[in-house]
């Protein structure tokens, strides 16, 4: 059966099936958007068709850290680019007996990742040619994260292999390689790093720069006009989505325009300057100061998110005395956050870090999917509503201030979970006065901007029923007819189409958008025939019958951007997704929503319940 046009290319005279009214009208969302609308007229038009292929679990899965170089690695004489797995990827340098952090990094598949380091016995075990037993294996956590020291001689270099395993129990192994260094000589002190694991246009990404040999503290910085995207200088890494912090750590959503002609990945470059007590350090392979870095950005059209702020507001007192101390500054955030099958019990005792370009908080969850410390870190998550909301008192949240002319900021966040790490990146309205400066952002308000936008499910709902083709007799074909709420929030800093992807209107002018859009909606395996849907006002409004062929009702909000599209019954045989009585076992449910302006993928985790499918 052809996937793509599995309701457009069958004729089925009729879908009989009775609508959840009753089920539906419970269904909320469960954090609070503002209504108010600043002026912001938009056109929509009808959809140039784009397929939708879900990142989440749309496309193979893979590793992104940097490739091996040739002559690099005895395994890898060509370079770690190799046909089949396991490729070899770099992780930079190390000294012996020094504590040292690394990322592993993946894409594709789906989403979350589950990272495991194991042994690696081939011949290559290290550059003198004979594997030291035992061989060397850093401890990684779950979501990526490596934090170890070789304390043992290695003898030139650690090789070891990690897995990576996706939600949908789909494996794919690397062979690693650290440089480890022996404590005498002593190595000058260099950036043990100069290219970075490839990101992906408009989603989070998250790694780490660190040096060798320090001899103190070391402060991160990027040397102000080094950026460059595709050889073209930009202000700043915040001006597209990302900061380096000052421990080193590079994080943020990349957000920017994607460059004629490059269909499939971009170079960004900076400059990076590690400083310490006696001086800076130099670069990786010479005595040259500082260091070049590189990373690609792959190409995607799609808005993808596990978390999106509907309010953020920061209160900074300037000039502060320094980064991440107890300060005066205030942060609240109110957003949508995806647990990816994580419930309260399985997130409590875990750790939790918050960053804010510079500024970094940190503590574990209890029970109830809550933060309190005494650093002023207070964080709310709900698992079954989809929320999160963070409040911090007394922290230093300098660094996220421009100057005092400006009126915007570029804040960039990111949360570590212990089985993921999201990030997003804000262009907040700034207002400053007498030493004050007030950051707020409002997506329903449209007070600042989100510079990567978001797609991602807020609940997920569906219900065992059957199927009728119309013939006279036919019992029926098993199926599932479902309602799905979700965020669809345009890619204001990356597509030139998105401040008309939604109809806004203008209440200062009274004028209400007329007209209609196509709209294409996706679930499971099954992409099902455009729809037209009308303006009303604010929203976009498409209603079937009970015996229409795939949607029922759909509303596009272009003020709050929260959307519903309620689905007919679908045989299993289209989306993929077998009936909820018929399974034990969690799945991903895949969703996408294509239209002019706006192409958005996402994922989410949804359990079996008797004879209904929940999102968990």
């Amino acid at each position: 059966m052809s996937i793509t046009h599995a309701w457009s290319n069958r004729l089925r005279s009729a879908v009989k099936t009775f609508l959840l009214a009753s089920f539906l009208a419970v269904l909320g969302f469960s954090y609070a958007l503002a209504t108010q609308s600043d002026p912001d007229n938009g056109a929509s038009s009808s959809a140039d068709s784009r397929a939708v292929t879900s990142r989440a679990v749309g496309a193979p899965l893979r590793f992104t850290n940097a490739y091996l170089k040739p002559g690099a690695d005895p395994g890898y004489p060509k370079g770690g680019n190799t046909n089949t797995d396991p490729k070899g990827f770099d992780l930079g340098d190390a000294t012996q007996g020094a504590v040292f952090t690394r990322y592993l990094t993946a894409t594709g598949g789906g989403f979350p990742y589950t990272f495991a380091t194991k042994p690696n016995f081939d011949v290559f075990g290290s550059n003198v040619g004979v594997p030291l037993p035992p061989p060397p294996i850093p401890k990684v956590f779950a979501n990526g994260r490596i934090t170890d020291s070789f304390n043992n001689p290695v003898g030139g270099a650690a090789r070891f292999n990690a897995v990576v395993t996706d939600f949908l129990g789909t494996q794919r192994t690397g062979t690693f390689r650290i440089n480890v260094f022996p404590i005498v000589p002593p190595q000058p002190f260099r950036f043990a790093l100069d290219v970075l694991p490839a990101a992906q246009l408009g989603n989070s990404y998250y790694t780490k720069i660190e040096t060798i040999s320090a001899p103190g503290p070391v402060t991160f910085s990027a040397i102000i006009g080094s950026v460059m995207v595709n050889g073209t200088s930009v202000a700043s890494l915040e001006a597209i989505g990302l900061t380096l912090a000052p421990d080193g750590t590079l994080f943020g959503r990349p957000s920017f325009t994607f460059p004629a002609g490059n269909a499939t990945s971009t170079t960004v470059q900076f400059i990076a300057r590690a400083t310490s007590t006696k001086g800076d350090a130099v670069s990786r392979t010479s005595a040259t100061p500082n260091q070049v870095i590189t990373f690609q950005v792959e190409n995607t059209t799609q808005a993808s998110s596990e978390v999106v702020a509907s309010s953020c507001t920061i209160n900074s007192t300037a000039p502060a005395t320094g980064l991440n101390s107890l300060g005066v500054d205030s942060f609240t955030y109110n957003g949508a956050f995806d647990p990816k099958g994580q419930t309260l019990n399985s997130l409590a005792g875990s750790p939790f870090t918050l960053r804010i370009n510079g500024a970094v908080l940190s503590g574990s969850f209890d029970d109830k999917g809550n933060i309190k410390n005494t650093k002023g870190l207070n964080v709310s998550i709900s698992t079954d509503h989809a929320s999160i909301k963070i409040r911090i008192n007394g922290a230093d949240l300098s660094s996220t201030v421009a100057s005092a002319t400006a009126k915007t900021a570029d804040v960039v966040l990111s949360m570590e979970f212990k089985h993921y790490i999201t990030c997003e990146a804000l262009t907040m309205a700034q207002r400053t006065r007498s030493g004050k400066s007030v950051l707020s952002y409002n997506l329903a308000a449209r007070k600042g901007s989100t510079k990567a936008g978001g797609m991602q499910i807020i609940t997920a709902n569906g219900v065992d029923q059957k199927f009728f083709d119309g013939t006279k007799g036919d019992k029926g074909t098993d199926g599932d007819a479902w309602f799905v709420r979700f965020l669809g929030v345009p890619r204001f800093s990356i597509d030139s189409n998105a401040a008309a992807a939604f109809p806004i209107r203008d209440p200062k002018l009274g004028a209400n958008q007329s007209g209609s859009v196509s709209a294409t909606i996706t679930l499971g395996d099954d992409t099902l025939t455009a729809v037209t849907a009308k303006v009303r006002s604010i929203e976009l409004h498409y209603k079937g019958t009970s015996t229409t062929a795939g949607v029922y009702e759909l509303f596009l909000d272009g003020q709050r951007f929260v959307h519903t599209v309620q689905i007919n019954s679908i045989p299993p045989s289209d989306t993929g997704i077998p009936q909820a009585i018929n399974s034990k076992a969690q799945t991903i449910l895949r969703f996408g929503l294509d239209l002019t302006g706006f192409s958005g993928g996402t994922g989410r985790i949804i359990a079996p319940d008797t004879a209904r499918w929940r999102s968990r």
